[in-house]
């Protein structure tokens, strides 16, 4: 086998976590049933049926794993954090079991030493499971497979250090490529391609050595105030990003970090969502979406009926917005202005009593019905039902060189409704677009299935009391 593989095994790491998973949970099972029937240790009551039981356990502990975030794709190869990610669903499962199967007059039943043992038994077997998997990465990446392609920014005592640590330990992943450094930083790297801060710009469109997955900011305690700047002028290359944080932000709790042999890491902005969770979001989208247009047809065709009848000119509005990573598409809507609304004016903002806004679309917009159509955008992938609000090609590029992390918007599909907007109205200045920007970084920073349901429940809440714009 190649090394292809094992770099995608290394990237994408849950489905193989979720097979070793699922095997373990068979193993503990297995032990267990034949522990509670074949041993003769516990009384015997009507013996079930092996495979649908095994199959709800089963079901039921993937969920769970998944809740916890135990699929969150990782770059650690901890073998003893692997034993301890474990430790919380399991406990919390077997708290969930044994309440669900409390006897009151029963309280030390077999019963309970049976779920004791079933827990600890898949304890082990998951972290056996977990404990294997990682070790098979760290021995990969001992041999230089896989690793992470990365640049360094920074080349004083702390960039130093660190370089010195990723080159002679492999086991943390990181292939340095290049090195970034300040004008303070004496000591130039003659090892590895080395550009100047002014030149960041150029090593992230331009690599040296292949796509770069992670930068390393590690620049000096006296930089402090360059560090946020850096960290957004990579980050909107859609790059990961680690710091070395210093002893203040460790000190106050902004940096929960992982050392690598003295040296801490902290991610900046890490996954919003395990894959799992990802993926039972796109399916309430898909499933959501595809109800929307079905129940709602005989909605969408008065609607579309009102827009045609009040105003001439199409019923459907296209307009193009930046989706998910910067990827432009083409958003629907139901038409709420008169046609060539911007022909004199250009891009701008939608006030409160727009004159172009037409009689329909006062009340398509207020109830929020005008965006019904994005359903559409949903199915084809270019949207979710839950994120921040898409927004123009010209917006964007504006925001972005006036507003510090505004494109940390883009690392999610936008949405039809989100937190900001029902939170807030519509953008009408620069300042009501920072201000929503903190709703939004609230919803990327707590993102959760859980959170989405919250905010449908609120849009709907908007839709029915007009309260939209």
């Amino acid at each position: 086998m190649g090394s292809r593989p094992f770099r995608w095994i290394i990237r994408h790491r849950w489905p193989a976590l979720l097979i070793i998973d699922v095997l373990a949970m068979q193993v503990a099972f297995g032990l267990t049933y034949a522990l509670r029937f074949d041993t003769g240790f516990f009384s015997a009551p009507l013996r079930p049926d092996f495979l649908p039981v095994a199959g709800l356990a089963t079901l039921y502990w993937i969920i769970l794993f998944t809740l916890t975030g135990a699929y969150r794709r990782k770059i650690s190869t901890s073998r003893y954090e692997a034993v301890v990610e474990m430790i919380k669903p399991i406990l919390l499962g077997l708290v969930i079991l044994f309440l669900v199967t409390m006897d009151p007059e029963a309280p030390l039943s077999s019963t309970r030493l049976v779920l004791a043992t079933y827990g600890a038994l898949l304890f082990f077997t998951t972290s056996f499971g977990r404990i294997s998997f990682r070790s098979f990465i760290r021995n990969l990446f001992r041999r230089r497979i896989g690793l992470f392609k990365s640049i360094i920014v920074g080349h004083g005592p702390r960039g130093q250090e660190l370089l010195r640590v990723l080159q002679t330990q492999p086991v943390f992943g990181h292939e340095i490529i290049a090195v970034v450094t300040d004008k303070s930083d004496k000591d130039p790297c003659e090892s590895l391609p080395s550009y100047h801060l002014d030149q960041l710009e150029d090593v992230l469109e331009n690599p040296p050595g292949g796509e770069i997955e992670y930068a390393l900011v590690a620049l000096e305690p006296d930089k402090r105030d360059r560090v946020l700047s850096v960290i957004d002028r990579i980050h909107r290359h859609f790059i990961r990003v680690m710091i070395v944080p210093d002893f203040f932000q460790i000190l106050v709790g902004m940096a929960k970090s992982r050392e690598l042999y003295g040296v801490p890491l902290l991610e900046v902005f890490p996954d919003l969502l395990d894959p799992a969770s990802q993926l039972i979001k796109r399916v309430i989208d898909l499933v959501v979406a595809f109800l929307v247009l079905i129940i709602g047809f005989p909605i969408m065709a008065l609607v579309a009926l009102a827009v045609k009848v009040d105003s001439k000119g199409p019923v459907l509005y296209r307009q193009k917005r930046v989706g998910y990573r910067g990827r432009e598409f083409t958003l629907l809507k139901f038409r709420s202005m008169s046609v060539d609304a911007e022909k004199k004016t250009g891009a701008i903002w939608a006030s409160e009593d727009d004159p172009r806004i037409t009689r329909a679309g006062k009340f398509l917009r207020s109830s929020r019905l005008d965006e019904l159509p994005q359903a559409w955008n949903v199915l084809l992938g270019h949207m979710s039902l839950v994120g921040p609000r898409p927004e123009r090609k010209v917006f964007v590029d504006q925001f972005a060189k006036e507003i510090p992390f505004y494109t940390r918007r883009l690392n999610v599909k936008p949405g039809i409704t989100g937190w900001a907007q029902v939170r807030r109205g519509y953008d009408a200045s620069i300042d009501d677009v920072k201000d929503k920007l903190q709703y939004d970084l609230f919803y990327l920073e707590n993102m959760s299935i859980g959170l989405d349901i919250k905010i449908l429940i609120n849009t709907i809440w908007v839709m029915f009391a007009g309260k939209g714009q």
